[in-house]
């Protein structure tokens, strides 16, 4: 995402601290906002080849994937991809997910 540059008045004392602990103040301003405003930065790790339920390895889960379950109105999804599950940020088989579902239904 592109940023906009912005004019802020800091007092110089507070700029010169930043500076000498090596604060990058664009940086700590974005971080304090998304704090404020409950913006989360979500970062999926896609390094992990398995669920992080039951461990069965698997592949990820695409959009292709999804779409072709809606489109056929079958609520049945393949047992062995993964999906990602947020805001718990982990992967999850779709095996577990359904298992998952039933007991909040």
């Amino acid at each position: 995402m592109d940023k906009q540059h912005l004019n802020l008045s800091i007092e110089p004392d507070l700029i010169a601290k930043a500076r000498d602990m090596g604060l990058n103040i664009s940086d700590e301003l974005d971080k304090s906002l998304r704090d404020r405003l409950n913006l989360t930065d979500v970062q999926i790790d896609r390094s992990i080849e398995h669920c992080e339920f039951c461990n069965k390895p698997g592949e990820k889960e695409t959009a292709k994937d999804v779409q072709a379950v809606t489109n056929t109105r079958d609520e049945v999804r393949h047992p062995d991809l993964l999906t990602w599950l947020w805001p718990d940020e982990k992967w999850i088989c779709n095996d577990c997910l359904r298992r998952k579902c039933r007991r909040i239904l």
